[in-house]
């Protein structure tokens, strides 16, 4: 087999669903995807910013409203975006998640609850979504988006942690049960990512975590976006189950 010099990620022709899209990581990621060529569904709960962007994005970039811990409205997002689209998504993204910092001992209730249901149970609803038309397509690309805190343990996060760890082990058991559909599941891991979410740590914290990493500075969603573009794509077609760490070598401490 000879190597194209110009084999490149090219994701014509695809649907790409991705949530918690209207900025951020997931922005990044549709912008990326739509100039590789993709129908962009994004998705997201601030339907303001989402509409916003989807219409600054134009081409083939289209927005819905999306609560991922509801079941029902991804059956509705899914069936018209599949209309809207001309094609059922053969890509997902489980970008959406909350990050709400909390000690152990004073740890609710609630923002346990709300950590499981949007960073854990939400990807699990988005894919069994989206599997029917995978199947029927006979090829499909689930990237589900964790954190570093799901290799390791940090203090003050015991909610988001656990709903970290378990979204690396839902993309485990994904990846076993739907390969043979022509399926692939993967999981992400970025650390301190310059987004809104990042700003939550205090100026302190996220020095020390600078501090940590050998390339001694923040990411950005570009980068963690180029990764999702890739795992994708055909480019990766012989990825999955596999944990993907975006961190600039802060895990290597």
């Amino acid at each position: 087999m000879k190597f194209d010099p110009k084999l490149n990620i090219d994701l014509s022709g695809r649907v790409a669903l991705i949530t918690g899209a209207a900025q951020g990581q997931g922005l990044a990621t549709a912008q990326i995807m739509q100039a590789f060529g993709a129908t962009v569904i994004m998705t997201d709960r601030d339907v303001e910013r989402g509409e916003k962007a989807a219409k600054e994005l134009g081409e083939r970039v289209y927005f819905f409203p999306l609560d991922v811990a509801d079941a029902n409205a991804w059956t509705t997002c899914v069936t018209a975006a599949t209309r809207l689209a001309g094609s059922a998504p053969t890509i997902l993204v489980n970008n959406a998640g909350i990050y709400r910092p909390n000690p152990i001992v004073s740890e609710t209730e609630e923002n346990f609850q709300a950590h499981i249901a949007i960073n854990l149970h939400g990807p699990l609803l988005g894919i069994q979504a989206v599997v029917p038309g995978m199947t029927a397509a006979k090829t499909g690309s689930i990237i589900n988006i964790s954190s570093i805190a799901s290799v390791g343990g940090f203090k003050d996060i015991a909610s988001y942690t656990a709903s970290k760890w378990g979204l690396r082990g839902l993309t485990k058991s994904a990846a076993k049960e739907l390969g043979h559909l022509g399926i692939r599941v993967n999981c992400i891991i970025p650390g301190l990512i310059e987004t809104a979410m990042s700003t939550t740590n205090s100026n302190d914290t996220n020095a020390a975590y600078v501090a940590q990493m050998p390339l001694g500075r923040i990411g950005q969603s570009e980068e963690v976006a180029r990764m999702t573009a890739f795992l994708a794509s055909d480019l990766s077609s012989f990825t999955t189950g596999a944990d993907i760490v975006i961190d600039g070598g802060q895990t290597l401490s």
